[in-house]
């Protein structure tokens, strides 16, 4: 859906970066690497440590859930990796992402490349309050998702049962 938005935008600067990529060689990525060249960048998988600069170099973060049962019971780790790095996150209403980026990121129709592509060119075109969602998005990671609050929450679930 994000390589279809590409083509909608035709902006030859934009590009899509995979890092990694599926293990099981069913040939999903070489498949988009042949059909897309022009949009995609491949890196290799990186190490956890090395993440954070990944992200960095990313302008927007965009995680194009499918609305299927797999997906509605995921919470996709690229929704806080951006939103620790203060990106603005375009995503899919699918399962609970609404609720995790309400306010802090954009949400769009599942399998809508045009509105992917819509997003795309509004977050551009408003890059300050684009910026600005993306801060409180770190914010908002910082507050619910970082590993002290986790660890809190956690802590309390399990205190009880000891």
């Amino acid at each position: 859906d994000v390589l279809m938005a590409l083509d909608h935008l035709q902006q030859p600067d934009l590009r899509v970066v995979v890092v990694g990529g599926r293990e099981i060689g069913d040939g999903y990525l070489e498949k988009l690497l042949q059909q897309w060249p022009q949009w995609l960048i491949h890196l290799p998988g990186q190490p956890l440590e090395q993440m954070p600069l990944v992200v960095a170099g990313a302008d927007i973060i965009i995680v194009p859930q499918r609305n299927d049962p797999t997906a509605k019971a995921q919470f996709p780790i690229k929704l806080t990796d951006g939103m620790s790095m203060a990106k603005p996150i375009i995503s899919t209403r699918v399962g609970d992402i609404p609720k995790i980026l309400d306010g802090v990121g954009y949400v769009v129709e599942p399998n809508s490349p045009g509105q992917i592509a819509d997003t795309i060119a509004w977050i551009f075109n408003n890059l300050e309050e684009a910026n600005a969602k993306g801060n409180l998005g770190r914010q908002r990671c910082i507050e619910q998702y970082s590993l002290d609050k986790m660890s809190n929450i956690l802590s309390e679930i399990i205190s009880p049962l000891c």
